[in-house]
């Protein structure tokens, strides 16, 4: 087959439009962002967190924890991957670093989850106890594509024993989705304009070759 030079040039323009039209960015199984942070109450002289402390839940671990407080509750959301209902466990909630030696034995959760972040399926309670991480198997919510997941203090403390332990609440440091499917980053605008020009550019090359061949035959 004999490609003119035209066609080679429409061709890598083709090219280059499509891979900028269809490129996806590489998906992390941890939690991209929160939603909202309802800060509890704080005892025992504990450092209150404000609802913009909510990113320290957020991404993989990073010796990072966040104390939601007496009551308090967090939501936190899948960007670039959805959690789904595969073999196994699920979905991993460390309270603290993993590795790290902390437990959380007195506070206590509820985690619940949500495609749509309307509507919530309890997944289950987690703590206290003497664990850094917490896993769930998401099979009875009945949900197969998650985007939210909500996690909500208990409103209880000191299931140690301590009278003044778990002062600052149940303690999220990273969330986990051990099955996931990716989900297509959005592109930006600009990366679509860039396309489109491309396609626009491989028009016109095409048209002033062929302007040339019939000037010249």
């Amino acid at each position: 087959m004999i490609f003119s030079k035209s066609s080679k040039i429409s061709c890598a323009l083709t090219a280059f439009a499509f891979a900028l039209c269809t490129q996806t960015a590489m998906a992390t199984p941890y939690t991209d962002a929160f939603t909202s942070f309802t800060p509890g109450s704080y005892l025992f002289g504990t450092t209150p967190r404000l609802p913009s402390e909510g990113i320290l839940a957020v991404g993989a671990p990073d010796n990072q924890s966040l104390g939601l407080g007496i009551g308090g509750e967090i939501i936190l959301e899948f960007i670039d991957n959805r959690l789904i209902d595969g073999a196994g466990v699920d979905l991993v909630i460390n309270a603290f670093q993993p590795g790290s030696g902390s437990q959380e034995l007195d506070n206590g959760a509820f985690v619940s989850l949500s495609s749509d972040g309307v509507f919530y399926a309890l997944a289950g309670s987690i703590g206290p106890a003497n664990q850094t991480s917490f896993s769930l198997d998401i099979a009875s919510t009945g949900l197969t594509d998650v985007r939210f997941v909500k996690i909500t203090d208990n409103g209880q403390c000191c299931g140690s024993g301590n009278s003044q332990g778990g002062g600052d609440g149940f303690n999220v440091e990273s969330v986990l989705a051990l099955n996931s499917r990716d989900v297509p980053e959005p592109l930006s605008s600009g990366i679509l304009l860039m396309g489109f020009a491309g396609i626009a550019l491989h028009r016109s090359v095409r048209r002033r070759f062929g302007m040339d061949r019939q000037a010249t035959a």
